[in-house]
């Protein structure tokens, strides 16, 4: 995603409501979390072992894999506004 040249229409319901078109790279630079932190929610979800997880706002949907990663058996869902 980091290299990723496509461009898509992005609708952007969060404080600054944005909308237009984006190249994928550009998202990923701004919205990915640093992976010690990803790693961080994949650890506690392991330790905590939550019966379901909702996320909201989910943008290219890495955090998304690292919480499903911890228990595959745990139902993640996620919402995401942009229909992109």
């Amino acid at each position: 995603m980091l290299l990723s040249n496509d461009v898509i229409d992005v609708l952007d319901l969060g404080a600054s409501a944005n909308h237009g078109k984006r190249k994928i790279s550009d998202i990923a630079n701004s919205a990915l979390l640093p992976v010690k932190y990803g790693q961080m929610l994949f650890r506690m979800a392991n330790h905590f072992r939550p019966t379901s997880v909702l996320e909201l706002g989910t943008s290219l949907g890495i955090t998304s894999l690292y919480l499903a990663m911890a228990n595959k058996k745990t139902p993640v869902c996620t919402i995401e506004g942009s229909p992109e």
